[in-house]
């Protein structure tokens, strides 16, 4: 009975040196902890203010501190602006999340890492402060990504005119200030060297950009001058 018993050891142990050996696989990608697609981990943040938030990011023991800091001054970056925001206050819970693996279940550590983030300026004010150019009309203009087909670890970085917007995840959509006339958008997939460029022109505060994602990753860009309003069909905004 013990030599069972100690078979059955054995053959967990492997299991975890399997799952170990896999860390760059297992690790928890950037994602919103409440998209559908994605069973554990992930960034969530409150807003305090117009430039104050609270983020934190839920990582497995598969990830590395420098992996958590990435992606937490990736969702400061979202909310503030690239380099427009300090981080304060860390503090580190832990807990634990079951998965499935080889039909067995496994818990896996989790810690959840959360900061204090205060705005130099708000996102809207960052943007016009970038966003140079002739045109002195800025309309707030709405950029989305409707599609169904974006799984966990897909997310589409949106750029107009050279500066970062945000990063566009499952039905997610972002309001920014985008200058009249001729504007050149560009989007690229996350953890991909893949990425479209699309110039529009501007002429309406009305208007919305569309950004989608097929099933073979092609980043594709589709410039709407009517199209349906992201807040009215549950699409779940990412807060400028």
């Amino acid at each position: 009975m013990e030599k069972a018993s100690g078979l059955k050891r054995v053959s967990f142990a492997s299991l975890l040196l399997v799952l170990l050996s896999g860390c760059s696989i297992m690790e928890v990608r950037y994602v919103n902890q409440d998209s559908p697609t994605q069973m554990a981990g992930g960034y969530a943040d409150e807003k305090i203010s117009d430039k104050e938030y609270i983020v934190s990011f839920e990582a497995n023991d598969f990830s590395t501190p420098e992996t958590v800091s990435n992606h937490l001054n990736k969702r400061a970056s979202e909310l503030c602006g690239v380099d427009n925001y300090r981080m304060f206050d860390p503090s580190s819970e832990g807990d634990s999340h079951m998965i499935m693996a080889d039909g067995m279940f496994v818990s896996v550590p989790t810690t959840a890492t959360t900061v204090n983030v205060k705005c130099n300026t708000t996102k809207r004010e960052y943007l016009l402060e970038n966003l140079t150019g002739d045109q002195t009309d800025y309309c707030d203009i709405r950029i989305f990504n409707p599609t169904n087909y974006l799984l966990t670890s897909s997310t589409i970085d949106v750029y107009v005119n050279d500066v970062y917007i945000t990063s566009l995840g499952y039905k997610q959509f972002a309001i920014a200030p985008v200058p009249k006339g001729s504007s050149i958008v560009t989007a690229s997939k996350s953890y991909s060297t893949k990425m479209q460029q699309l110039e529009i022109e501007i002429s309406t505060c009305s208007e919305q950009i569309k950004v989608s994602q097929n099933l073979f990753e092609a980043v594709q860009m589709e410039f709407l001058t009517a199209g349906p309003d992201p807040a009215t069909n549950g699409y779940k905004p990412n807060i400028l």
